[in-house]
């Protein structure tokens, strides 16, 4: 398939230098190489680092650059657009297997 009809996604999770930048980096390489691809459509950060301050901003140019995006205002037809390939599908994998009192956090700071 041709990989402008497809979206790939990924996560990274914490590794080496937990969720700084230069990690972040490092493991969308590896993440690229083992999916033989060189870019991913959504990157997600798989969970919470107390230790790394995760806005991302360093510049005060790219706030003003993420806030532009409350601009962006979306016609019906590129809504339809997107959503046209979306098929919903049932959630599986660890959300299901989550304890009966919900998330919990593993590394919490205390």
């Amino acid at each position: 398939m041709a990989r402008d009809k497809v979206v790939i996604a990924s996560k990274v999770y914490f590794n080496e230098d937990r969720l700084s930048r230069p990690a972040i980096m490092r493991e969308i390489d590896g993440t690229l190489s083992r999916l033989g691809t060189d870019y991913l459509d959504l990157y997600i950060i798989h969970r919470f680092d107390f230790d790394t301050p995760i806005i991302g901003a360093t510049k005060a140019s790219y706030l003003d650059d993420a806030a532009g995006a409350l601009n962006v205002k979306l016609t019906a037809e590129d809504i339809a657009y997107l959503e046209e390939m979306y098929v919903p599908h049932p959630i599986v994998g660890a959300i299901d297997h989550n304890p009966a009192q919900g998330v919990m956090l593993l590394d919490e700071k205390k």
